[in-house]
């Protein structure tokens, strides 16, 4: 199991709602997101929803080595998969790009509670 620290969640204020907000709020309690830091990295997080007038919060799930802290992350480049396509190809990315079969399932799974 992975411990989270302070320096992996990131919170923001939760925005006012409008049409084209990326995270809606009530669309559920979490939902899957990539970005790109400003070295290139790519991010795989979840970004999961405050309660009672709680911030929202950004968990960087994987990431690779080198690349920079979840604090120092641009959240407003976050794009969040919701649609049915997204989260199939990023399923199928994890079965044939991740050699670590435990990392591979946990992907695979997380994907598919997204979907759910």
């Amino acid at each position: 199991m992975t411990t989270l620290d302070e320096s992996t969640i990131v919170a923001q204020p939760t925005p006012e709602s409008s049409e084209d907000d990326t995270v809606r709020p009530g669309a559920q309690a979490w939902q899957l997101g990539i970005l790109t830091d400003r070295a290139g990295h790519l991010h795989l997080g979840a970004v999961v929803a405050g309660t009672s007038g709680e911030p929202c919060a950004y968990i960087d799930l994987l990431a690779p080595v080198g690349a920079v802290s979840a604090g120092a992350l641009d959240l407003k480049q976050l794009v969040v998969l919701v649609h049915g396509k997204e989260l199939a190809d990023l399923r199928r990315l994890a079965q044939r790009c991740i050699d670590d079969a435990r990392l591979r399932q946990q992907l695979v799974q997380l994907v598919d509670l997204a979907a759910s």
